[in-house]
């Protein structure tokens, strides 16, 4: 029998625009924050202020209760979505951060350490490992609503994502 490939419960509409809105309130309450996490990061042109109000936004808006960075860099994304997972409630979301790159632990993680309580570490797992040769399925078949954030570069690592991750969150 072929296995039907389509979702078995319909997936409501995400808009992104309307996400922005939506957490608008939530989003200026917390501008101070988010431009103290930006300055700490200090990497502008990885991701701008605005960029992160609005992955902010979708995060708040999606609820996930796993948050998936693949490609983490300096940590700009990182730090959204980790500040993110502080305000969803109750604390039920997860952050992991998968990429080859050490610069969180020895260039960024001392800095935003200066701006927040080690609590807010918490829901955090930044791993330094491949993508490619991750496990992707003990993580992800704990999850019931997932939100990937995809930063990494190359064809392996799109053939990754697409072959392996998406089918197992395929009916979540």
């Amino acid at each position: 029998m072929e296995k039907n490939w389509y979702p078995s419960k319909p997936c409501q509409p995400f808009n992104a625009g309307q996400a922005c809105w939506n957490q608008r309130h939530k989003l200026a309450k917390n501008c101070k924050r988010i431009l103290e996490l930006f300055q700490a990061v200090d990497r502008p042109g990885d991701l701008q202020a605005y960029q992160w109000t609005q992955l902010m936004a979708a995060a708040l808006e999606f609820k996930p209760d796993l948050i998936l960075e693949l490609g983490r860099g300096r940590g700009n994304s990182t730090c959204v979505f980790t500040e993110a997972a502080q305000h969803l409630s109750p604390r039920r979301t997860a952050v992991v951060s998968l990429c080859l790159s050490d610069d969180w632990e020895r260039l960024t993680k001392p800095k935003v350490s200066k701006v927040v309580p080690s609590s807010w570490f918490e829901p955090l797992n930044a791993l330094q490992c491949n993508i490619l040769s991750f496990d992707y399925e003990p993580l992800l078949s704990k999850s019931e609503r997932c939100l990937i954030f995809w930063d990494a570069h190359g064809f392996e690592v799109a053939e990754c994502i697409l072959g392996r991750i998406l089918p197992l969150i395929l009916e979540k």
